[in-house]
Parts: structure tokens; sequence; C-alpha cells
């Protein structure tokens, strides 16, 4: 069975309580609707991990101004729009490891000044664009790039001014 989410989700409980934290987490989602997360203004953490989506709408997380933390791990994803992060500026950690990308393009990650953790570890990345980072980061702790599939390193994700972790293992560097 696949589940579609089409509705807009509420930050609000049935009792008017607020919610910081969205899980659907292992619930085999194959798509999401781009107004999803529109009314969900102060979630500051969604975990869509283990599902199976494939495809991520440009403006999906757009309203979504005190998100922190985005767990898209463990799916089927192959391309990530480039506007995807553009209203992110707050957001500290990405997962979105073992997916299926093969590509970051420019300006991916460029606007998020704030973020410390970012994986990618486990996909077929082959390409990674000079412009997909931040190089004035003063946050950027740890990228995980492990278990891809690119030859060579841009010179931006070296120059990353607090970088302490930066794992390039098992690619195909020459």
């Amino acid at each position: 069975m696949v589940l579609t989410l089409r509705r807009s989700l509420s930050n609000h409980d049935d009792d008017g309580n607020k919610n910081n934290f969205l899980y659907l987490k292992g619930n085999r989602l194959k798509s999401i609707g781009q107004d999803s997360f529109r009314r969900l203004n102060g979630v500051q953490m969604i975990d869509l991990s283990h599902n199976n989506l494939q495809h991520l709408p440009s403006q999906l997380f757009c309203q979504l101004k005190h998100l922190l933390q985005l767990s898209l791990n463990f799916n089927q994803i192959s391309n990530i729009p480039k506007e995807l992060f553009n209203s992110q500026k707050q957001i500290k950690r990405i997962d979105l490891d073992h997916n299926k990308i093969k590509s970051i393009p420019k300006g991916l990650f460029s606007e998020l000044n704030n973020m410390e953790k970012l994986h990618l570890q486990n996909n077929h990345i082959t390409t990674i664009d000079e412009e997909a980072f931040a190089t004035d980061s003063s946050s950027l702790s740890e990228i995980h790039l492990q278990n891809n599939k690119f030859t060579r390193v841009p010179i931006s994700l070296l120059l990353l001014r607090q970088a302490r972790h930066i794992d390039l293992s098992f690619n195909r560097l020459t």
C-alpha cells in the first residue's frame, strides 16, 4: 500500500495546543502535496524518514519559518529542487542520507548560514556544484558525504570555516 499526503496539516491538536514536532516516519508515503505543511507555522522538527518519497515540491517548506530540523532520510528521493530550502534560514540540521540523490545543485545549501549538520551519505551523488554550500557559514560543523559516487571535491566545501567533520570516505576521488 502506498499513501499520499494531500491535505494540509495543522500544528494545533484538538484541544488547541501547539505541536512543535511532526513525526510522519515509516508511513510508506510516496508523495506529498505542495501545501501539506502550509498551516504548520510554528513547527520546529519534521521527520519524514523511512517512507517512499520520490519527489519533493519546491515550495514544500516555504511557510515553515521556525523549522530547525528536517529528516528526509531513507526515502527514494533522486532530485532536490534548488529552491527547496530558500526560506529555511534558521534550519540547523538536514538529514537526506540513504536516498537516490544524484547531484547537489548550485545554491541548494548556500543560504543556510545557521545549519550545523548535513547528512548526505549513502546516496548516488556524482556531482556537487562549486556554489552548493555557503562558504561564509559560521555554523556548519559536520558534513557527511561518505558512500557516494563523486570524483572531485568542490573547493567551496573545503573552505568552510567551522567544519570540524567532513566525511568523504568511500567515494571515487582521484
